[in-house]
């Protein structure tokens, strides 16, 4: 709809914008239109380096339709979105605490598995520790 939409491209424009924002966003977003409903659950996006799909946990609304509105969108720029799964209340990703990537700066999800410390995924996790371990920029921190 026209007036979501519009509400989204102020707040939500762009990547830098959207990247990591999905909850606040949501909880903003159901404030001002109390006929949308809060949808937690995952997000499978293709693309990226080898075109893999990933999973990701995210938050969107639906309309009473349950058409799919989703404010931070444009944090998906440069990939397909194939699919959203909305979790049960007793699904266990929900209480999943949401950390800053100290190399990016995305916000993810710290879950059980997750083998890469501080940071959201494997590049992060090198990029990180080459600086960390003085090899950035010739060597020079």
């Amino acid at each position: 709809m026209k007036k979501y939409d519009d509400w989204i491209k102020v707040r939500y424009p762009d990547y830098n914008t959207a990247v990591g924002k999905c909850m606040g966003a949501t909880d903003d977003m159901i404030v001002e239109f109390p006929e949308l409903r809060k949808v937690r659950g995952e997000v499978t996006i293709t693309g990226g380096f080898g075109n893999k799909s990933y999973m990701r946990l995210h938050s969107w609304c639906v309309d009473s339709d349950n058409k799919i509105i989703d404010p931070t969108f444009a944090q998906y720029f440069g990939y397909v979105v194939s699919g959203y799964i909305e979790y049960t209340p007793d699904h266990p990703a929900l209480n999943y605490e949401q950390h800053k990537c100290m190399n990016c700066g995305k916000y993810f999800y710290l879950i059980p598995d997750h083998k890469f410390g501080s940071t959201c995924n494997s590049g992060c996790c090198d990029e990180f520790e080459r600086y960390m371990n003085g090899q950035v920029n010739g060597g020079v921190l």
